[in-house]
């Protein structure tokens, strides 16, 4: 893998979570299991949306 692949890939993977993260920011009805795996997967491209994302916690998971 050059160079301009793995930067190609990075920015389509960054461009994937921050979307993600915004979209759950906005969901009402997200879960806690959501927004955990919004924060892990955006902490490395956008710190300050993976704080807001840890500070809302989200329902909690119904077991049953």
């Amino acid at each position: 893998m050059d160079y301009l692949e793995f930067i190609r890939e990075r920015e389509e993977k960054r461009e994937f979570w921050v979307a993600y993260a915004e979209r759950i920011l906005v969901n009402p009805k997200a879960t806690y299991s959501e927004y955990k795996t919004a924060v892990i997967g955006v902490r490395g491209f956008d710190p300050g949306l993976a704080e807001r994302l840890d500070q809302k916690k989200g329902r909690p998971p119904s077991y049953g």
